[in-house]
């Protein structure tokens, strides 16, 4: 999140206390785009806490590091918790963190891809302290929102319901802002 809104990184781990939130907003092919990014703790004893984040969210990233084994193998705990809170329609994508630590991985690539493919979610490995993949994951994810919006537009509009929002687009190109009430 860090490396996205702000491309900071500190070599000093900063564990989120409860939740922390950062915004940025992106240019995505021709829409300007308000993208808000909610960090919650992974500890056990924020999990009441976070639990209500999910509700809302129209995307998850479940991120593991590939140098510790242990954090693979709570992605299964974290499906559960998304499948108890979050809406049913919520995108998930599994992300493999620190790959600048090659020589520490302990997690495969082939792996994490053979369990994103068994989810049947998307799956991409990043690495905050390089910045690598970290820009393509989030403007990847952005682009598939905004291809979303546009199906949900247009479904919308041949249903005459236009309450369905989930990206707040601004058309760049020829700066005509579509009215929508809520963020990524």
């Amino acid at each position: 999140m860090l490396r996205f809104v702000n491309d900071f990184f500190s070599n000093e781990p900063i564990s989120t206390v409860g939740v922390d939130f950062r915004s940025r907003n992106v240019v995505v092919d021709e829409y300007e785009v308000r993208c808000q990014i909610w960090d919650t703790a992974g500890q056990e004893r924020y999990r009441t806490v976070t639990n209500s984040y999910y509700r809302r969210a129209h995307v998850i990233l479940i991120v593991y590091s590939v140098a510790d084994k242990t954090s693979f193998e709570n992605v299964e705990t974290w499906l559960n918790e998304i499948k108890m809170n979050a809406s049913l329609d919520i995108e998930i994508i599994l992300v493999g963190n620190k790959i600048d630590l090659e020589e520490e991985r302990c997690i495969k690539k082939e792996e994490a891809e053979e369990l994103a493919n068994e989810l049947n979610i998307p799956f991409f490995e990043v690495s905050a302290k390089t910045s690598y993949g970290v820009e393509s994951l989030f403007m990847s994810t952005l682009r598939n929102m905004i291809d979303e919006k546009k199906k949900n537009k247009i479904k919308d509009l041949k249903s005459n319901n236009n309450q369905n929002s989930v990206v707040k687009i601004n058309n760049v190109k020829n700066d005509k802002k579509v009215n929508n009430k809520s963020c990524c």
